[in-house]
């Protein structure tokens, strides 16, 4: 048509008509492609078929591991979120013991405890 899509864009708000002759023509070539689908698949076509049924009736033919994945992902950010809240925790409470020991005027005793680095260190190295 010669011109830009944004002046394309304003046409179609700005005349019904034109978005409305967008939205036939598109039907129309949706159309187009799922004749020639279904003409792909009842010739044998086993990628049109496969194609098809997959998204027609994903509830028996959608590829499983999609669904595997997204669960051992929902499961791993649980457990994640679990260990975060349990490690805020530990730490919320030192503080809090430390907070209390220095408003007694008193001395607090802390153990070494070792970090995630020197796990498998040895403590008598």
């Amino acid at each position: 048509m010669g011109i830009s899509y944004s002046t394309f864009k304003v046409w179609k708000t700005k005349y019904p008509a034109i978005s409305a002759a967008v939205e036939e023509g598109k039907e129309v070539v949706d159309a187009v492609v799922v004749n020639a689908l279904i003409k792909a698949a009842k010739n044998g076509n086993v990628q049109a078929m496969t194609f098809w049924l997959r998204n027609r009736m994903p509830e028996y033919f959608r590829d499983n591991s999609y669904k595997e994945l997204n669960e051992a992902q929902a499961q791993k950010a649980k457990e994640d979120a679990r260990k975060a809240k349990a490690e805020a925790d530990i730490t919320e409470a030192k503080a809090k013991d430390i907070k209390q020991a220095a408003n007694e005027g008193g001395a607090m005793i802390v153990d070494d405890v070792p970090n995630e680095a020197s796990e498998d260190s040895d403590p008598d190295d």
